[in-house]
């Protein structure tokens, strides 16, 4: 009986303990706030406009920016990491203090103006110059060949040295799975020569280090690849505001289907709703204006992005 009357008890003194506290709560000196309505125009946190980490001037509405790394910046040296003269081009400190969040995309060839490469050297001897230089349409550079086993082992290898140094305080919000094709795009322009994207497989050894180097962190893929539906990822398109390329991609999602590239059949996957639990990021196309896109055909620029449910 004594310990019946003792449970009664300790119940009776939890429910007046939270009638109390909510007493309280209720009376305004709890975290209870009041909103009214407005019509100022403010910033939703990891989204919309991201521009590059390195810019000067940067909204107070931005709390999201962009930041893209060469191999040849990351690894100069084999196993030397320039985390230094990474973060000082890319403002880190800068973005940590002012409660910044970051997009990152990591590249291995970006077509300039002139000859150059966008792994290191010594990635470059290691893979016995396995690749192609190429000086065509998109410009000058050198596209490796990413069948190559080396390659794919020191992938990996560069993936996990990321993961550690920027994957556990949350500065990094999303990843935009780059790695393989010009800007990190998933395609090559193999009429100059080089050669093709790999087939699912060997893809497949690009992605899984990204999944385990950055646990928790939303992934986007540039296609609809079976391996993005299965893990609930996001995608990516960098032509927003091309009217042609973002309805071949808005295609690829609704239907999936082949992946030239690879010539390779039903590679894509159709992923249709994949923007109601991931997210929809890309970049604008410099294939048209700016002035263009936002002030001649903007209603066609909103309409797409509209369709695509952009994020960022």
């Amino acid at each position: 009986m004594k310990k019946i009357l003792a449970a009664m008890l300790l119940i009776l003194i939890v429910i007046l303990a939270a009638g109390a506290g909510y007493q309280w709560w209720s009376s305004g000196n709890g975290n209870k706030k009041q909103f009214q309505k407005s019509q100022e125009i403010f910033g939703n946190p990891l989204m919309g406009y991201a521009p590059s980490a390195w810019y000067e001037n940067v909204s107070e509405d931005i709390s999201l920016l962009y930041m893209d790394i060469t191999w040849a910046e990351l690894e100069p040296e084999e196993g030397v990491y320039a985390w230094d003269s990474i973060e000082e081009e890319n403002q880190i400190n800068r973005w940590k203090k002012e409660g910044k969040h970051l997009i990152l995309r990591f590249v291995c060839d970006i077509p300039g103006d002139e000859k150059h490469m966008d792994i290191p050297r010594w990635l470059y001897e290691k893979t016995g110059e396995d690749g192609t230089w190429y000086d065509g349409e998109y410009g000058n550079g050198y596209s490796p060949d990413y069948n190559n086993k080396v390659f794919i082992e020191e992938h990996e290898k560069a993936i996990k040295a990321l993961g550690e140094h920027f994957g556990k305080d949350g500065l990094i919000s999303y990843i935009e799975l780059g790695s393989l094709g010009h800007w990190g795009e998933w395609h090559v322009n193999y009429s100059d020569g080089i050669t093709r994207i790999p087939e699912e497989a060997v893809r497949n050894q690009y992605i899984m280090p990204w999944l385990e180097a950055f646990p928790g962190v939303n992934r986007l893929m540039r296609r609809p690849f079976h391996i993005a539906e299965a893990y609930g990822m996001g995608l990516y398109n960098d032509m927003t505001g091309h009217k042609e390329s973002t309805e071949e991609w808005l295609t690829w999602i609704q239907e999936g289907g082949d992946y030239g590239q690879a010539e390779e059949k039903d590679a894509l996957g159709s992923m249709p709703d994949f923007w109601k639990t991931a997210p929809s990021g890309g970049e604008f196309t410099s294939s048209v204006s700016m002035e263009q896109m936002l002030v001649t055909d903007l209603d066609q620029t909103v309409e797409l992005v509209r369709r695509s449910h952009t994020t960022f």
